[in-house]
């Protein structure tokens, strides 16, 4: 599961297209864009339930931390 920052503007785009690449390559099996932690997690939540997510990726801005997406840290 690959989850990016949908609100960082032109890098948003990049991340989109970029998940869709993993995608076609067989790397991941989802994507979704978030505006928060709560969005994002409510996503995550959403899939699959009854199957085990055995990696989350994060594709945004921060550092050491503090991950950043949309406004929350």
């Amino acid at each position: 599961m690959l989850v990016y920052d949908r609100t960082a503007g032109g890098l948003s785009w990049a991340w989109a297209a970029g998940a869709q690449l993993y995608r076609a390559r067989g790397l991941i099996d989802s994507a979704r864009g978030a505006g928060s932690w709560d969005e994002a997690l409510e996503q995550l939540e959403g899939i699959e339930p009854e199957r085990p997510i055995s990696e989350i990726q994060f594709w945004g801005h921060g550092k050491w931390g503090n991950a950043q997406l949309g406004g929350d840290r």
